[in-house]
C-alpha cells in the first residue's frame, strides 16, 4: 500500500478574545475585542470592517491577512529549519537567507555557551567568588 504523505501546515494560534497570536482565550487577561474594527465595544458594531493589524478593509480573523500570512510563514520556519521563535520572526520580517540569520544567532549562541569557559580560564570567576569585569583587560 503507498499513501501519499504531505507536510501539516499548522495555523497560527489566535486568541478569541484579545485576537492576539499566540495566545488563547484561556489565558488571557486582556478585553475582548471585536474582530471587525479591532474596539473593545460590547455592543453590535457599526463600524465598516478594518483588520487592526493591516488596517486592510477584512476581518481580522481573515486568512488572506497579510499579518496573519506572516504568522504563518514564522511557524512554517520553525517547523521545517528547526530554529528558534526569535530567529524565525527576524528571517520572515527580514527576508533574508536562513544562513544569514542562523549565522548570526549561532554566534551568539556559542558565545553564551562558552562564556562561563572563558571568564574562569582568565579567572574573573572562581571557586570562592567573582573579580569586577569592568577592571580586567582581556
Amino acid at each position: 500500500m503507498i499513501l501519499r504523505v504531505t507536510r501539516f501546515v499548522e495555523n497560527p494560534k489566535v486568541c478569541f478574545k484579545c485576537l492576539k497570536f499566540g495566545n488563547t482565550r484561556f489565558r488571557c487577561d486582556k478585553d475582548k475585542r471585536c474582530s471587525k474594527c479591532g474596539g473593545t465595544h460590547k455592543d453590535e458594531c457599526t463600524v465598516p470592517i478594518k483588520c487592526f493589524r493591516c488596517n486592510e478593509p477584512h476581518d481580522a480573523l481573515d486568512k488572506n491577512c497579510t499579518i496573519f500570512i506572516r504568522e504563518q510563514e514564522i511557524i512554517n520556519l520553525l517547523r521545517n529549519h528547526d530554529i528558534s521563535f526569535a530567529e524565525a520572526r527576524e528571517r520572515a520580517a527580514t527576508g533574508q537567507s536562513f544562513a544569514a540569520v542562523a549565522s548570526r544567532f549561532s554566534f551568539s549562541r556559542t558565545l553564551l555557551l562558552l562564556l562561563p569557559a572563558i571568564l574562569f580560564r582568565h579567572k574573573i570567576i572562581r571557586r570562592g567568588g567573582t573579580q569586577d569585569v569592568a577592571s580586567l583587560r582581556l
